[in-house]
């Protein structure tokens, strides 16, 4: 039998508050001993559509507020990256560049490989110079021994998101996962393993020099380096025409 703390009935939910306490906690213990001053302490990653851990402000269990909450209890001094994890539902390489929403109350959140954008336009604009690591994705199903292209798919649209100026850097995709321990084993589908090799033929890198968009405040100015668009609605992808106003 599994143990009784694995699973949504049992022990403690654990609030925003609550990890918070432990995440400095910890943080604090590791940075106090020597030569350990600059090590990136993450948070972890916050599972998207996992409505499990409802609190005041909260009442929906929504995934994003709840890494929203996180993060601005910490403020940019009290965390030093964060990590996501995104997945697509269906194994079809299409599903990564999906633009599909979920039912209500949720209907503002991407159900596939966009969830990572979710979180990513979630983190409050002083720590959008934060390291960022995307630290498990794949196709929610165990990996088939075929080279569908998800992969590279998947490669393709984080190193689209790093190239759009002004977007906060994501440092890696690491995929779930190698070692045959579990039914989403890597180590034996050479099909898949093809498919990240394929996709490493493109020089994909994160940009140290990319500078995130600044705070703005009302009666500030502002100046771009490149083409802005002002849009209607958050986000650039599936949108009308008319999305943008200026």
């Amino acid at each position: 039998e599994e143990p009784l703390s694995r699973g949504v009935e049992h022990g403690q939910a654990i609030t925003p508050s609550d990890y918070v306490r432990c995440y400095s906690l910890c943080r604090q213990e590791i940075k106090q001993r020597p030569g350990r001053q600059d090590d990136q302490v993450l948070i972890g990653s916050v599972a998207p559509w996992n409505n499990n851990t409802a609190y005041p402000g909260n009442e929906a269990g929504d995934w994003v507020r709840y890494f929203q909450d996180i993060l601005a209890a910490l403020g940019p001094q009290g965390c030093d990256g964060i990590t996501l994890h995104t997945y697509t539902h269906g194994v079809d390489p299409a599903l990564v560049l999906s633009p599909a929403k979920m039912d209500p109350p949720f209907q503002n959140r991407h159900y596939h490989f966009f969830t990572y954008r979710d979180f990513m336009e979630a983190i409050p604009p002083e720590m959008r110079h934060l390291p960022v690591y995307i630290t498990e994705a794949d196709e929610d199903h165990p990996w088939e021994d075929a080279n569908r292209g998800w992969i590279k798919e998947a490669y393709k649209e984080i190193n689209r998101w790093n190239t759009t100026p002004g977007n906060q850097q994501i440092r890696s995709l690491i995929l779930y996962r190698w070692p045959n321990i579990d039914r989403w084993v890597m180590e034996t589908k050479p099909q898949v393993i093809e498919d990240f090799k394929e996709a490493l033929q493109n020089d994909y890198r994160w940009s140290r020099s990319a500078a995130p968009v600044a705070a703005l405040t009302v009666g500030g100015a502002c100046h771009t380096t490149t083409i802005v668009r002002l849009r209607r609605s958050p986000g650039t992808s599936g949108k009308p025409a008319d999305d943008v106003l200026v």
